[in-house]
């Protein structure tokens, strides 16, 4: 014959009945430290109740909360893992411990980390002195170990360039064990240094319509991101459209990207800015067709061959020149203006000669 339970409880051990736990499965959410326990289910009909035994239930914090660290990845290996908690703390909030592992075993706390940076952390051990011990170790060579009853101490390194293996190995011996058999470490801080810009953007001339790459070359710790700008200004205007990488590219150059070019190079520990590199593209001028005037002045135009707009700014940069034998050539006193983006000049005595040609310079 088979029996159908008629009634289900859950408890923790101890007697206390969880208040409306009478399915046969439990589900916890939002789990909190005051939850953590062993837990029983009593199983009851008309002939009587059985108990379950204990589950036991550990709450444990993540590790990157527990270091007080939210930019590092950690791992944990061994024959118990470091977990997060609340028991023991430099800080009074919380720490990551060491697995509670048996004789001739380890656990170990791992992460990778970038250079070159500087760490610092405490530490604590409570175990055989001398026998069962907490060892730090950087790249697989130990560079410090602590054992016996150690209260919280603090330690600080620096870290070489490229990936660094930093490990925490709380190892117990074959035999015997003292105190509260585990290791701790708690408020981990990871700074690495900013970056170091290794070769610097050159200054370029060049012609109109011509591709343009501006380069860097840095090194530091981590991601390195990159943000070039052309005359810097406290507007976003500045930022290069596509200037993301070590490399910006500008096709198709007109006097619009003539300016004053730079990077600022970043990572997790900070920011460095390049020196600065000037492109001046050279735009040679197109005149248009000659208007004779009334008073019989000639009015003549010009805009940059490649249609590109010229500004104010660069108006005082520009004269006119004309000549009889295109060998000798003179600076004709003349107002320039700009008209819908391009140059516009007037000369009150062309019919004074037979031949009269005329240049445009930009001076640079």
């Amino acid at each position: 014959m088979r029996f159908r339970p008629r009634d289900t409880t859950a408890r923790l051990c101890g007697g206390v009945n969880i208040p409306g736990a009478v399915p046969d499965t439990l589900a916890l959410t939002n789990l909190q430290f005051s939850q953590a326990g062993a837990y029983q289910l009593v199983v009851s009909n008309s002939y009587g109740a059985v108990t379950s035994k204990a589950a036991k239930l550990v709450v444990t914090l993540p590790l990157g909360q527990a270091l007080d660290t939210t930019n590092v990845n950690w791992t944990s290996t061994g024959g118990a893992l470091w977990f997060g908690q609340t028991n023991v703390a430099y800080d009074g909030t919380d720490a990551a411990r060491s697995g509670d592992i048996g004789s001739s075993q380890e656990s170990v706390l791992q992460t990778t980390l970038g250079g070159p940076a500087q760490i610092s952390f405490w530490w604590k051990v409570s175990s055989e002195a001398g026998f069962d011990v907490l060892e730090f170790k950087v790249n697989g060579a130990t560079l410090d170990t602590i054992s016996g009853e150690a209260d919280w101490q603090f330690r600080s390194y620096t870290l070489g360039s490229g990936l660094n293996t930093l490990q925490w190995r709380y190892a117990k011996d074959a035999t015997s064990s003292a105190g509260l058999d585990a290791a701790w470490m708690d408020q981990f801080v990871y700074a690495p240094d900013r970056p170091v810009i290794t070769l610097q953007p050159v200054s370029q001339i060049a012609n109109v319509s011509n591709t343009v790459i501006f380069r860097i070359q840095a090194s530091g710790a981590g991601t390195l991101n990159f943000m070039w700008r052309k005359d810097v200004t406290n507007s976003l205007s500045s930022i290069v459209t596509g200037g993301t990488n070590s490399t910006v590219t500008l096709t198709g150059v007109g006097r619009a990207q003539r300016g004053t070019y730079s990077c600022i190079v970043s990572n997790d520990g900070g920011a460095v800015t390049s020196s600065n590199a000037i492109l001046m593209v050279i735009v040679p001028q197109k005149m248009g067709n000659p208007v004779l005037l009334a008073d019989r002045t000639l009015r003549l135009t010009s805009g940059d061959v490649d249609g590109g707009a010229i500004t104010p700014e660069y108006l005082a940069n520009f004269q006119v020149q004309t000549s009889t034998n295109l060998a000798s050539w003179t600076t004709l006193p003349a107002t320039l203006s700009l008209t819908n983006g391009m140059l516009q000049f007037n000369d009150p005595a062309p019919t004074n000669t037979f031949l009269r040609f005329y240049r445009i310079i930009e001076n640079q």
